[in-house]
């Protein structure tokens, strides 16, 4: 798991620094918006992940286009607050019992 996810950094790194020019604070937006991902589509799923991924892609696109670039950034924190308010598990996720 741990190859495959530096992997991935690796790929996305390659194909991101020639567009936005490479800065050492580059990677804080970025990491962030993966941890909402993960966490919107269930952390310990894999599936789950890449779900929460495309839903925040797909919805900060939409907010850019339709309503304002401004609010943009904030998509992924307000989409993390709902579904952690609302099934806590993530979209993908299975609730588990505690048992005593």
């Amino acid at each position: 798991v741990f190859l495959i996810n530096a992997l991935l950094a690796a790929v996305t790194a390659l194909l991101v620094t020639p567009t936005y020019l490479a800065k050492f604070d580059m990677g804080d937006i970025i990491g962030l918006k993966a941890f909402y991902a993960a966490i919107i589509g269930g952390f310990n799923q894999t599936r789950g992940a890449l779900l929460g991924g495309v839903l925040v892609g797909v919805l900060e696109n939409l907010t850019g286009a339709y309503l304002s670039p401004a609010y943009k950034e904030g998509v992924a924190l307000m989409l993390f607050l709902v579904v952690i308010l609302f099934k806590p598990e993530g979209l993908l996720g299975k609730a588990e019992e505690r048992k005593v």
